[in-house]
């Protein structure tokens, strides 16, 4: 699950000054994540694998509406971090769907950071893309 991502494609954003190690775990069933810590609290990536019925019963379903995806090139934009297990505000989260749900979150912390994170989750979710 961790070499969806490769050491350049994170290192790319200045929040990972040093060789970013992604933590992963199975949570069996189709559930698949992975989590990069920055340096500084709170910069994370996070990649989460997630069957397609359960994103469109259950993940989908609980987006408050002011956080709604906009529509990006085969894949929605969220203003929120959108894991397993995890919810949050002022984080952005880019999922495309193929026969699962996948989840690029990313949060900087920085100020302005809404225009940071969609611009990262974004081209990571495409690296990832052209991975599968």
């Amino acid at each position: 699950m961790c070499d969806l991502l490769t050491t350049d494609d994170l290192r790319n954003n200045p929040f990972f000054a040093d060789e970013p190690v992604g933590e992963g775990n199975d949570y069996g069933e189709g559930f698949l994540e992975c989590v990069w810590m920055g340096d500084f609290e709170p910069h994370e990536v996070r990649v989460s694998v997630i069957p397609l019925a359960a994103w469109e019963d259950d993940f989908s379903a609980a987006v408050p509406l002011d956080l709604m995806g906009e529509d990006i090139g085969g894949g929605e934009l969220y203003d929120s971090l959108l894991g397993i297990g995890r919810f949050g505000r002022c984080t952005t989260a880019v999922h495309f769907v193929g026969d699962r749900a996948i989840l690029t979150a990313v949060r900087t912390g920085e100020d302005g950071s809404l225009a940071v994170d969609r611009a990262f989750a974004v081209d990571l979710a495409r690296r990832i893309l052209d991975r599968l």
